[in-house]
């Protein structure tokens, strides 16, 4: 029984559902981001946030309970 544990905790991909342990590791190759990206993803979660937040104030008189 343990044999069988031991091959599907294994990280070589092989063991039980290989697609699980298919990418680990990718993540730490990848260190590090570019200013120009950084302040791109902040932009478009502030984006976000503004639409959300319009959105909100929007509704909220429509809607006793808020």
């Amino acid at each position: 029984m343990s044999s069988t544990t031991a091959a599907s905790a294994s990280p070589s991909g092989k063991g039980f559902l290989p697609g699980i342990d298919s990418g680990s590791g990718k993540a730490q190759g990848a260190q590090g981001i570019s200013l120009p990206t950084f302040f791109a993803s902040l932009v478009g979660g502030l984006a976000v946030f503004g639409i959300e937040l319009f959105l909100f104030l929007l509704i909220k008189g429509k809607f006793s309970r808020i």
